[in-house]
């Protein structure tokens, strides 16, 4: 959204607690695939999330938490599952990244980037799966959004790709998707960003937040304190830590993804997805990385070896050039995202009600990369003309309920906090 707001002619400053592009998105797999974006929970889900429950090698593991709020988001996760619930919220979803492809076009040819477009191909070891598959895309039509996809046999799919294994009985071939290098596109931002006239401020944390009635006029750091005519957070899993300073509570919950890197030799040439094993493969351009899991345990970057063993007994049966050898030799590069996570399965990206000057764009799972432009885009829309576009209805802030509730924060001299010692005497910018 910042680089939106830049491009706009907004003076524009980004607070970062980290360097640029070294978060959730640093090990992603990059794909953007916004045809077939869709909510977590869906149809089925409380059966397979049960399942689940203590069983840390399952592609979606839940670890029992002595914890009422997270009690909660697992009950709204599971209502979020019911048929039609799911189809509002995938057909949101598509519709929100329909531009998403030429987005991130766009921003390449203002600050090139590592992307390629091209194909992905989803495999299945069911000779039925593929037909399925396609099938479940015959909702695009409805919203006259056209998909080019082919369903494959085996042995298509291993003409397709020479890397697949015997396992694989039908592959669905999209056409149209990109693979980005996620933290490239994140350096590309902050050069838009810089080159606008913005600021970037890296390893500064934002603690407390100068309150005027029903409007926020600052921000402090640790190290400084800002002036602010609007402000957005957007800050991944730790929004609603900063969101609660303001006195909204979200049932945000980070949902853990790994990644590591694996030495296949030919190398695959496009995505492959990994349906039956949740897990995708994306070549990159001086590597290949595996990517997948949902782990939800809490607020923590620990890297449980179980989960990279589960993701490497559940991928390498589909691939034929699996390096032979003991796990640790095999791979390297191992690396775990926190994404954000809302019960729904759907962002929130609104004005943060009751402030009339704070937006909010946090909750987009496994979706952060696809949707990350489109969002940004569209909320700068909504920023700069006071007006929600269409698009971003569904991602009110009140499609959460009563789970996301307001209560008037305690104040300090008008701080949401106490101000660290490091902060006396800093002057407004």
């Amino acid at each position: 959204m910042a680089h939106y707001l830049a491009l706009d002619g907004c003076e524009v400053t980004v607070l970062d607690q980290g360097p640029v592009g070294m978060g959730c998105s640093f090990g992603n797999g990059g794909w953007i695939v916004p045809k077939t974006t869709a909510p977590l929970p869906a149809p089925g889900i409380v059966g397979y999330t049960l399942k689940s429950l203590g069983r840390p090698a399952s592609p979606v593991y839940l670890k029992p938490q002595l914890d009422p709020g997270f009690v909660q988001w697992l009950w709204g996760f599971w209502r979020a599952g019911g048929r039609s619930t799911f189809e509002a919220g995938r057909n949101a979803l598509v519709q929100l990244g329909g531009e998403s492809v030429e987005l991130f076009h766009q921003l390449h040819e203002r600050n090139p980037f590592a992307i390629r477009s091209g194909e992905s191909l989803r495999v299945f070891r069911d000779a039925t799966g593929a037909a399925k598959a396609a099938d479940e895309l015959s909702f695009l039509a409805a919203l006259s959004i056209k998909a080019d996809y082919s369903v494959l046999d085996g042995a298509e799919a291993r003409s397709a790709e020479p890397i697949l294994s015997g396992k694989v009985a039908s592959a669905l071939l999209m056409r149209g998707d990109l693979l980005v290098d996620p933290k490239s596109v994140c350096d590309a931002l902050g050069r838009e960003i810089l080159a606008n006239g913005g600021t970037i401020r890296e390893h500064e944390q934002a603690v407390a937040f100068q309150v005027d009635g029903q409007r926020v006029t600052a921000v402090a750091t640790q190290q400084d304190v800002y002036a602010a005519d609007h402000v957005v957070i957007a800050a991944g899993s730790w929004s609603a830590f900063l969101t609660r300073l303001l006195g909204v509570r979200l049932p945000l919950q980070a949902g853990k993804g790994y990644s590591f890197t694996v030495g296949l030799e030919p190398r695959p040439t496009r995505v492959i997805d990994i349906a039956d094993a949740k897990t995708g493969i994306a070549p990159h351009e001086d590597s290949t990385r595996v990517v997948g899991t949902m782990e939800l345990s809490g607020l923590n970057s620990r890297i449980d070896r179980r989960r990279i063993r589960a993701m490497v007994l559940a991928a390498s049966p589909y691939v034929v050039n699996w390096p032979a050898g003991d796990l640790d030799q095999s791979i390297t590069d191992e690396w775990v995202g926190l994404r954000p996570m809302l019960p729904s399965g759907l962002p929130v990206i609104d004005q943060l009600a009751p402030y009339g000057n704070v937006f909010v764009s946090t909750g987009h799972a496994m979706m952060g990369v696809s949707l990350g432009l489109a969002s940004g885009l569209e909320l700068a829309r909504y920023l700069t003309s006071g007006s929600q576009p269409a698009s971003l209805k569904p991602f009110s802030l009140q499609h959460l309920g009563r789970s996301a509730r307001f209560s008037k924060p305690g104040l300090t001299q008008s701080w949401t906090a106490e101000l660290r010692d490091s902060l006396t005497g800093a002057q407004l910018r």
